[in-house]
C-alpha cells in the first residue's frame, strides 16, 4: 500500500474517532439536560424543539433577534410577531408595526396638534419582559394624553411617543438610526436611554454562536465560558476611553441633527447593576456604592468578571453622559437618582420593570414640561 494511501486512512479514521466523539459526547449532554430540565431538550436546535418550547432565545421568534440590516444599524421586518416572557417565565406575544418597530403605526407626517416625542434606546426602551402597555415609551404617551385632555398646551392637544428602541444597538446605532428613520417623525422631542450597550463586545469569545444554536453541547460550552469569563485591569482601562469616545460621539451626532430641526433633547441617565438584587437589598446598596465595591475588588484582584466589567465601564459612560449634557445646556433625566433606592425595580442587570418603566415616564412627563413650559404635564410644581 502506498504511503499517501496510507495517510488517506489514516486521516479518515481520525475524523471517524472525532465524530463519534463529538456525537457521543452531545448526545450524553442532550441526554442529561433532558432529565433535569426536560424531555424535548433532545430536540434541542431542531424546528420541532423551537416551535414545541417557544423559548425566548429561539432564532426567528426572540425579541433580540433581528436582522433586517440598514446603512449602521439593524431593526425588525415590519409586521413581524416576536415572543418574550416575563419574570414569571410567562411567554406572551410582540407585535413589531409596519415601520418595523414595536407598537402602534404612526403616520408620516406629524397629525396636527401633536407632541410627538420619538424614544431612542435599546432593550429597556424596547420593552424586554415588558408587554406592550408596560413600557415606559407606552406609560409616557399615556400620561401625556391623559394631561393634554381638556388642557391643551402650547399648540398641543394630544401626545403620541414612538418606541425606536432596538435591542442591542449603542450610541453610534441610534444615531444612524434617528438620521435615517426618526428625523421623519417630525418629533418635538427625542428621548436617548442609551449607554450599556456601548460595552458590547468586551471579553467577546470565540465560539460561533451557530453552532452553539444547533449543538446544545457547543451551547453549553459557550454558556460556561462566558459566564466564567474574566477581564483583567488593563484591559478594562484600555477599553474605557475608547468606548466613552465612541458612546459620546453617537449623542453628539444626535444633538446636531436634533437641533438642526428645532427638536428638544432629553438624556436620561441609565441604572444598572451587576450584584444581585439580593445582594444589593441586603446590603442597601445604590449605583455608586456598587461601583466603589467593583473598583475595590478589581483594584485587589486585577480583574472582573465580564458583567462587572461592563456595569464598570458603564459608570465611565455615566460621567461622561452628565459632562456631556451639561456641556450642551441640557438637562438631564436621571434615571439613576429616580431609582436608586428602589433598585429592585430592575429586572435584570439593566432592564425594567413595570413599575419602574411607570416612574420612568413620570420624570420624562416633567422633563417634558420644563422643556416646553407646560406645567400641566408635570407631576407636581
Amino acid at each position: 500500500m502506498s504511503q499517501p494511501s496510507q495517510a488517506i486512512r489514516a486521516a479518515l479514521l481520525l475524523l471517524w474517532t472525532v465524530g463519534w466523539s463529538v456525537l457521543l459526547v452531545e448526545l450524553g449532554v442532550r441526554v442529561y439536560f433532558s432529565i433535569r430540565v426536560g424531555p424535548d431538550v433532545m430536540l434541542w436546535g431542531t424546528s420541532w424543539h423551537r416551535d414545541r418550547a417557544r423559548q425566548r432565545f429561539m432564532r426567528g421568534q426572540n425579541v433580540f433577534e433581528h436582522d433586517n440590516a440598514r446603512p449602521g444599524y439593524s431593526k425588525y421586518f415590519p409586521g413581524q410577531e416576536r415572543i418574550d416572557v416575563d419574570r414569571t417565565g410567562t411567554p406572551f406575544a410582540v407585535a413589531i408595526n409596519r415601520q418595523g418597530f414595536r407598537g402602534r403605526d404612526y403616520s408620516l407626517p406629524k397629525p396636527h396638534a401633536t407632541l410627538r416625542v420619538v424614544a431612542l434606546g435599546a432593550s429597556s426602551t424596547f420593552g424586554f419582559g415588558n408587554r406592550e402597555d408596560e413600557t415606559y415609551p407606552f406609560a409616557l404617551e399615556h400620561l401625556l394624553n391623559e394631561r393634554l385632555a381638556g388642557s391643551p398646551c402650547r399648540d398641543f392637544e394630544r401626545a403620541e411617543v414612538i418606541n425606536l428602541g432596538i435591542p442591542h444597538l449603542d450610541s453610534l446605532e441610534l444615531a444612524a438610526l434617528f438620521a435615517a428613520e426618526g428625523q421623519a417623525y417630525e418629533p418635538d422631542a427625542v428621548t436617548i436611554y442609551s449607554g450599556y450597550n456601548n460595552t458590547r463586545g468586551l471579553g467577546q469569545i470565540s465560539i460561533s454562536k451557530s453552532w452553539s444554536r444547533h449543538l446544545l453541547a457547543v451551547n453549553f460550552l459557550r454558556v460556561a465560558i462566558q459566564e466564567s469569563a474574566s477581564v483583567s485591569k488593563p484591559q478594562l482601562v484600555a477599553e474605557r476611553g475608547p468606548r466613552t469616545r465612541a458612546f459620546v460621539a453617537g449623542l453628539d451626532r444626535i444633538l446636531d441633527l436634533s437641533r438642526r430641526r428645532g427638536i428638544a433633547v432629553l438624556p436620561i441617565a441609565q441604572q444598572v447593576r451587576a450584584l444581585s438584587a439580593e445582594t444589593i437589598l441586603e446590603l442597601d446598596l445604590g449605583y455608586e456604592q456598587e461601583m466603589e465595591i467593583l473598583e475595590r475588588k478589581l483594584a485587589a484582584s486585577g480583574e472582573l468578571t465580564l458583567l462587572e466589567a461592563k456595569v464598570l465601564i458603564h459608570r465611565s459612560l455615566t460621567r461622561a453622559l452628565r459632562q456631556w449634557a451639561e456641556d450642551n445646556g441640557l438637562e438631564l433625566i436621571d434615571g439613576i437618582a429616580l431609582l436608586d433606592s428602589r433598585r429592585d425595580l430592575l429586572a435584570t442587570y439593566v432592564h425594567l420593570t413595570p413599575l419602574a418603566n411607570e416612574l420612568l415616564a413620570l420624570a420624562i412627563a416633567d422633563g417634558l414640561a420644563r422643556q416646553f413650559g407646560c406645567p400641566q404635564l408635570a407631576t407636581a410644581f
